[in-house]
């Protein structure tokens, strides 16, 4: 409808109702302007979306201080669903001493908060987050709800940390942030200025865009640097603000967006003042043809990443020249620093497997995630479809694709279970935290070091175990690690074809005992008097160093005093045996 005289654009509720008047029946007609309810409703959905799309984890937190509502986004920091959250106090995902600090404070002094916390999620990792949060009062001026929007800041820190050579513990960092908020009823009105409160607490840049890059809203947050008058945004095109060799990539983004309903992740860089900055834009569909693109400076997290790249760089540098050093020393020094260098591959192949180990289990936890999100969604189609029509399952080529479907999710299950078995596996060989002595289970080791070089022995060696029964006893495991990843390599390198080797542990007088034999082509008796000294080696050039047994021997001898022997035929295999003592916590402490 249009209004009389000035011809403005209003939406109307017409309600019609046919009564009788002097005696003839006649349509009475009530009609109500409802433009503002219908405008706050399209805010709403606005707010909604943002709040569902937002990178940051927002939560909602009731006046009996349990979370009412969360975003998607919370699954990824904190490792729990929204489900899972939702009617939990905050204090169990984040610790009860910050959620304490935060309901003791008086709303008066303190109407909003900003802190830096450090917490586990669900994974066992470690988590740095900023979080900035705020109260919501109604019109008696009583508390109804407290929003918290966490950052993940666990990047930044740890990059800081790195080139500052820091080993302090981060403090929490409380900064009063001044947020008054008018309180809100039940209505549509009282939720939009809640909303438009919740929207002032993103510190993210916000624009809202058509199809062709022509801007139709733009936010920031008032503290930001990068802020600029809506009026310099607000009717200009994209191709008026970003610099020219994005705008093809940020077009595309745009276009699949909308097409595809999902969405999308941009990275660009332009000038901002006197310095070139980064940005990271998530661009979610809005509209028909209108897409949201929440816009975050990154230039922090990209410069850090070139820091340190270029003390991974001089580090390089120094080791190049080290080796230099290295080679014009005499050969008593060469053999010494070789065995170090040795023994520093083995440390750093712990931890690329640690850090390998890390990088699967993302994309894994993100696979395992849908996979039950998918499920429960299955499992909700289905009692829908029996409840609305009984009769559907009845068709035979429905029941093979539901068939199809969860045969496809039983074997994704099964998949993802295997793919964290290994990771697990991986983490604990790698053993990063266990450089030093630890009472442990060594057939744990053991198992752990047969699961990583699997694919080289499955194909042509069998392995057979024959563990006794072994208490925990104090030892170094990444070390042992080693002499067993060694002794089996060696095995496998002896067996042309398909052979066995046999790992038997037990214990006896005091001493734990790991026997490991092999069905190879045995050790020449000339030889075995040598094969523990550094550098010998009968595998050829290229093919072998000569200090692998040479660690292996100073391992158990010297780290964990004990004793290693070998007894080999040539054409009848090879047996090692070692032993360690089950108390060497108290020889080292009384040496």
């Amino acid at each position: 409808a249009r209004r009389p005289g000035d011809q403005t654009t209003f939406t109307v509720e017409v309600f019609l109702q046919k009564i009788p008047y002097n005696n003839r029946q006649v349509i009475l007609a009530n009609i109500r302007d409802i433009t503002a309810r219908k405008r706050a409703e399209e805010n709403l959905l606005l707010y909604r979306k943002i709040f569902d799309n937002s990178n940051d984890p927002i939560s909602i937190i009731s006046a009996n201080n349990t979370i009412a509502h969360v975003n998607p986004a919370v699954t990824n920091l904190f490792g729990f669903t929204p489900e899972e959250m939702q009617g939990k106090s905050p204090g169990i995902f984040i610790g009860e001493d910050v959620v304490a600090s935060i309901l003791h404070s008086r709303p008066t002094e303190t109407p909003g908060i900003r802190k830096e916390i450090r917490f586990i999620n669900k994974s066992g990792k470690e988590v740095i987050i900023e979080l900035s949060g705020f109260p919501i009062y109604n019109d008696d001026g009583k508390l109804i709800y407290r929003v918290g929007i966490s950052r993940d800041i666990t990047e930044r820190k740890r990059a800081q940390e790195a080139l500052q050579h820091a080993h302090d513990i981060l403090e929490i960092r409380v900064k009063e942030r001044t947020a008054a908020l008018e309180a809100a009823n039940h209505s549509l009105q009282k939720s939009e200025e809640r909303n438009s409160a919740l929207l002032n607490a993103i510190p993210d840049l916000m624009f809202r865009m058509q199809k062709d890059g022509t801007y139709l809203d733009y936010h920031a947050p008032k503290d930001s640097d990068l802020a600029i008058p809506p009026e310099a945004v607000i009717g200009k095109n994209l191709r008026d603000t970003m610099p020219p060799k994005h705008l093809e990539l940020a077009f595309r983004k745009i276009h699949e967006t909308i097409a595809s309903n999902e969405w999308q992740l941009l990275e660009y860089d332009m000038p901002h003042g006197d310095h070139t900055h980064y940005f990271e834009a998530r661009i979610v569909k809005s509209g028909e043809d209108e897409v949201i693109s929440i816009v975050r400076d990154i230039t922090e997290r990209k410069q850090s990443e070139k820091a340190l790249k270029r003390a991974h760089e001089q580090l390089e540098q120094r080791v190049k020249e080290r080796t230099a050093e290295l080679e014009t020393a005499n050969r008593h020094l060469r053999e010494t620093q070789t065995q170090l260098i040795q023994t520093e591959k083995m440390a750093t192949l712990g931890m690329l497997a640690a850090g390998v180990a890390h990088e699967i289990n993302t994309p894994v936890g993100a696979i395992s995630s849908m996979h039950d999100t998918q499920t429960r969604a299955m499992e909700k189609l289905k009692v829908l479809i029996e409840k609305e029509s009984p009769n559907l399952f009845e068709n035979s080529a429905i029941s093979r694709i539901v068939k199809l479907i969860d045969d496809a999710q039983k074997i994704i299950g099964n998949g993802t279970d295997r793919v964290t078995n290994i990771v697990k596996q991986l983490r604990r060989f790698a053993r990063l935290d266990e450089a030093e002595l630890k009472e442990a289970d060594i057939h744990e080791g053991i198992e752990d070091t047969l699961q990583l070089i699997r694919h080289e022995i499955k194909h042509h060696i069998t392995v057979v175990k024959e563990f006794g029964d072994v208490p925990p006893i104090s030892f170094y495991p990444s070390k042992l690690n080693q002499v067993v990843l060694n002794l089996v390599m060696n095995a496998k390198q002896a067996i042309s074809g398909d052979g066995t080797v046999t790992i038997k542990t037990w214990h006896e007088n005091g001493q734990v005992f790991i026997k490991i034999s092999d069905s190879g082509s045995g050790i020449p008796a000339k030889n075995l008097p040598k094969i523990f000294d550094p550098g010998f080696t009968t595998k050829g050039v290229g093919v072998g160093t000569g200090l692998g047994l040479s660690i292996v021997y100073r391992i158990i001898t010297e780290d964990h005093r004990g004793s290693i022997r070998v007894e080999s035929e040539v054409g009848k295999g090879t047996v090692f045996t070692i032993s360690i003592p089950d108390n060497l916590d108290e020889i080292l402490n009384h040496k």
